[in-house]
């Protein structure tokens, strides 16, 4: 559920420098300076996009997350870099980066599919909370054809990209991304997928380095089976991420795919525990049902929507159940 800050760092200070978001103001009330932050420690995924959601509230570029993404350079990824670069060629390359993904700062899961003419990255976004999602899903598929050209160009044979899918509509901005990218886009796909021709995977890197591979990898291995502190209980950062959301909350197994969880696990440990992903859910609509009627400016159907109910009165019984009344 923890994973490096560093990914976190580079993106906060990117915000500061290039969209003058004043980060430490905003970190400030959670006990956080950038300048502060320990390269050493860990951030709860959920935790990450709370503070993530405070930054960009300072950002009206709809673009940004992709104009940042490409800012990402080779030093910031460490050792993952390093492996990545030792590899004898693209293909190699591909699959270490998926068995090492967890260092590459995302928020989805990377896969790749071998084909006999065309071959593919895949990138699947996880669920994210909307305020966030278009911004991170930019941010990633940027970074990640950065890296790819990065790595590419130091062995001088570059990827040729012939198609990017896109996970969302195709949105007003859609210029700017046919203008950053050498290919077709395909918008509205469920997965951001990175096409090129087989062959290019095939590729020799003259300059692989064997022993630098099996140093880097052995680094990379202590990295991602580094035990996972357990600070507060599950149902806690369940809670945290719930609260992310209005309107569509994610499901179980959603946040269970979220928090690097089996969800045969996730059920089990919140019985430990003594309670259900269903009574968590319930917990945060409650709160912000109170919260939503205590400001009355909404109507209840409104209210219903903010709290992911399809029908006025399926809130009305909920309410009865909590003993909340519209004040």
């Amino acid at each position: 559920m923890k994973r490096s800050v560093l990914g976190f760092a580079f993106t906060a200070d990117a915000l500061r420098r290039f969209f003058r978001v004043p980060v430490d103001d905003v970190l400030a009330p959670f006990g956080l300076s950038l300048a502060h932050l320990d390269p050493d420690a860990g951030l709860e995924r959920s935790f990450e996009l709370k503070l993530l959601e405070a930054l960009l509230a300072h950002v009206r570029d709809p673009v940004a997350g992709f104009k940042l993404g490409g800012r990402f350079t080779l030093p910031g990824y460490g050792p993952f870099a390093m492996l990545l670069m030792s590899c004898p060629n693209a293909f190699e390359a591909c699959k270490v980066g998926i068995h090492y993904q967890s260092l590459a700062y995302l928020f989805g899961d990377l896969s790749f599919d071998l084909g006999p003419e065309e071959s593919a990255i895949d990138l699947k976004p996880w669920k994210l909370p909307p305020k966030v999602a278009r911004f991170i899903m930019d941010r990633d598929i940027a970074g990640t054809l950065k890296l790819m050209d990065d790595i590419a160009r130091l062995y001088d044979q570059p990827v040729t990209l012939k198609t990017l899918w896109m996970p969302y509509p195709r949105p007003e901005e859609a210029a700017f991304y046919e203008s950053q990218v050498p290919a077709p886009i395909v918008w509205g796909q469920d997965r951001a997928r990175l096409v090129a021709d087989t062959r290019e995977f095939a590729r020799t890197f003259d300059r692989a380095n064997p022993v630098a591979y099996r140093f880097y990898k052995r680094i990379c291995d202590q990295l991602i089976e580094a035990p996972d502190e357990k600070s507060a209980p599950l149902s806690s950062h369940i809670l945290d991420y719930l609260r992310l959301f209005s309107g569509q909350f994610p499901d179980i197994r959603a946040t269970a795919h979220f928090l690097d969880i089996p969800e045969r696990t996730l059920r089990r440990r919140l019985r430990e525990e003594g309670t259900s992903f269903r009574t968590l859910l319930d917990t945060v609509r409650r709160d912000r049902a109170k919260h939503l009627l205590a400001s009355g400016n909404l109507t209840m159907d409104q209210v219903a929507r903010e709290l992911g109910y399809s029908e006025t009165a399926a809130l009305y019984r909920a309410m009865r159940r909590w003993d909340v009344s519209r004040g």
